[in-house]
């Protein structure tokens, strides 16, 4: 999902922190999104990469790549604060599991 740099971002926004509720547990189980990282500092491009393990990535491939993008957004707004996070302009979503080539 592509977003705003953390240098973009405003101070009140970043002090948040790890930690808060990402509002989108039941949606998609422990596991799922358990880390955001900003591709800025290596790709000068406002990009970031989530990942997801465990039973929620199993879950979650069975999800439209529309409601995977939703629901990462709303774990951040769970964090930044609702409004706070930028619609995406696009994404990837890789689904490993079911990749014959990743085993």
């Amino acid at each position: 999902a592509a977003c705003r740099p953390r240098d973009k971002l405003d101070d009140a926004c970043l002090d948040q922190g790890p930690g808060a509720d990402t509002g989108d547990e039941a949606a998609c189980g422990r596991g799922a999104f358990f880390l955001v990282w900003s591709l800025w500092r290596s790709q000068r491009q406002p990009a970031l990469l989530a990942l997801t393990a465990g039973h929620a990535a199993r879950d979650l491939e069975a999800r439209s790549d529309e409601d995977l993008v939703a629901a990462l957004v709303r774990a951040l707004e769970g964090i930044f604060g609702p409004g706070r996070v930028p619609a995406p302009i696009g994404w990837q979503v890789t689904r490993w599991g079911s990749d014959p080539f990743a085993r």
